[in-house]
């Protein structure tokens, strides 16, 4: 993932200046982002996989540190989900871009 990212940076930061886009730097740059999105899932694959929390006991604090715990862990597949929606909304924009752009040049 790391390195097609570096590889797109490179073009870009050494590449001729134009608005050119080839089909296979568009794919590239698409495989990129959905190279990402992959990695996000794997990451929500393992926060999914956690087991849940016991009941807490008595105190009031172990109840509250629970009630966190939980709440972050939800919050972060909330964070992945919506990050996902617009991964994939990136890439359909780039797709769509990139077809004008072949087609034009």
């Amino acid at each position: 993932m790391v390195d097609s990212m570096n590889g797109l940076k490179n073009a870009a930061t050494n590449g001729e200046a134009d608005l050119k886009l080839s089909a296979e730097v568009r794919d590239a740059y698409i495989k990129a982002v959905h190279d990402f999105r992959d990695l996000l899932n794997a990451q929500l694959a393992k926060v999914n996989a956690l087991p849940g929390y016991g009941p807490p006991g008595g105190l009031q604090s172990a109840a509250q540190t629970k009630s966190n715990l939980e709440h972050g862990c939800n919050e972060l597949k909330r964070v992945i989900g919506e990050y996902n929606t617009y991964l994939d909304a990136f890439a359909d924009t780039v797709t769509e871009a990139g077809k004008r752009l072949i087609n034009c040049g």
